[in-house]
């Protein structure tokens, strides 16, 4: 299962940009320079693989401008689901400021739970929008019950082959180190609804990779509104469940008790008791 899905997200991001690529239409400019457009809430759904594990998440988001200051907007990601067999759930929560003809700047933090391991992230998260180019993403720091305190970095290179499907790159460093991302989400042509399906593929160091893929549905006025539209004003980017590679790789310590989460190197000494 894991080498099937590996490969359909990484043959649906090659393939979709040629598949619905088209003449790029104008960068549209939005006159509400607001950070979001109103209230928005949208629930997905997404299965795949993490490490070597299965993954199947349910996942609701909401966004709204902060009240009286229109440049600041406030966005909650949950989720819930299972992975490697057990519970698993997450939570992000993003600050922010937003000229959607500029880009963005804010506070993020999130934090996974899959019994017995948690772990969170909290940083600085950012967007530039060039064009039809945009550049995005978080720096900061990532902690837990078993996991060392560390930088971490997700940041992607996005570009919008048409109004409605974004192909991205990215890099993220993660307690089990370096990993580069390729994703694809396509928003589905359906008059007064807005329905995107997505594919992610990760592969890193450490023997780490996954993939996962699913759909998104969202409500509030993103019906008439393209992809980069929603992106830019609607909504930002939903990191989950990207947090749950912190703790994809946990032993027990040398007491037979204790348990840490790292690369497999770490993890090897950690049970000698080195």
């Amino acid at each position: 299962m894991k080498k099937i899905l590996i490969s359909l997200a990484s043959l649906a991001v090659i393939s979709a940009t040629s598949v619905f690529a088209q003449e790029a239409t104008p960068t549209p400019g939005y006159e509400n320079n607001s950070a979001v457009d109103g209230y928005h809430i949208g629930f997905g759904g997404s299965a795949g693989v993490i490490g070597d594990e299965s993954l199947y998440l349910g996942t609701v988001s909401a966004s709204a401008p902060i009240p009286f200051i229109d440049s600041m907007g406030v966005q909650l990601d949950l989720t819930a689901g299972r992975w490697d067999g057990r519970t698993a759930a997450a939570s992000g929560l993003h600050i922010f400021w937003r000229n959607p003809n500029m880009g963005l700047l804010g506070a993020y933090g999130d934090w996974a739970y899959n019994s017995p391991q948690h772990g969170g992230r909290v940083g600085a998260e950012f967007a530039v929008y060039l064009d039809r180019f945009t550049i995005d993403g978080v720096l900061g720091g990532a902690f837990g019950q078993d996991i060392e305190t560390r930088f971490f970095d997700e940041v992607d290179l996005n570009y919008y082959v048409t109004d409605d499907l974004r192909a991205s790159i990215g890099h993220r460093w993660t307690s089990r180190g370096h990993v580069g991302n390729a994703a694809v989400e396509w928003k589905l042509p359906v008059d007064g609804a807005s329905i995107s399906l997505f594919a992610e593929g990760e592969f890193g160091q450490d023997d780490y990779s996954a993939a996962f893929a699913g759909v998104r549905i969202s409500f509030g006025s993103n019906g008439s509104k393209s992809l980069i539209e929603e992106d830019r004003n609607s909504h930002t980017r939903t990191r989950i469940p990207r947090n749950l590679a912190s703790i994809s790789n946990c032993t027990k310590k040398s007491d037979g008790v204790n348990l840490f989460c790292g690369t497999k190197d770490e993890v090897n000494k950690a049970i000698a008791g080195n």
